[in-house]
């Protein structure tokens, strides 16, 4: 596996990463090459810390493997292989490859002897939980409540009278 610079990972994915990594003691596949040199090589960062345009679990990515067409799929570190088409599999080669990129860069490793492959990063789209924000529906009750204030700093509403029943 070759990258020019060192991949940046969020804390929440050096874990899972590093458990992995237990899981793959003693073994000489591809995959277990490319777990120990991303967990060994990887600068850790505060998940709130991360720019837009790094490749991180839950982020949509779209991608060239060996100069062919771009393919977009979304992270995840579960392993199902019935799972939506739209999604990889960080416990896959590709994924753990991508996973601490930009945008713009390249790496390439080998899937086996004969073959090596070269995955380039074009475009890191909105995580899962961005995107789930940006849906959250406006309120704009909650905005009139705070213009109107009394002189106390409070919602003037706090200061009307309110009846219980019952």
């Amino acid at each position: 596996m070759t990258n020019h610079s060192r991949p940046i990972m969020t804390t929440d994915d050096h874990e899972r990463l590093q458990r992995l990594m237990t899981t793959l003691i003693g073994s000489r596949s591809p995959l277990a090459d490319i777990v120990r040199r991303k967990v060994h090589a990887a600068a850790i960062v505060d998940p709130h810390q991360v720019s837009p345009d790094l490749v991180t679990s839950g982020r949509r990515v779209r991608f060239a493997v060996n100069d062919g067409g771009s393919e977009e799929h979304t992270l995840t570190w579960a392993n199902d292989r019935r799972s939506h088409s739209s999604t990889l599999s960080l416990q896959q080669p590709l994924g753990i490859a991508m996973l601490g990129l930009r945008a713009g860069q390249s790496i390439s490793l080998e899937l086996s002897e004969q073959e090596t492959t070269t995955l380039v990063v074009e475009d890191v789209l909105a995580s899962l939980r961005a995107t789930a924000l940006r849906r959250t529906l406006y309120q704009p009750s909650l905005e009139c409540l705070s213009r109107w204030e009394d002189d106390g700093g409070r919602p003037a509403a706090m200061n009307w009278p309110l009846a219980v029943h019952g």
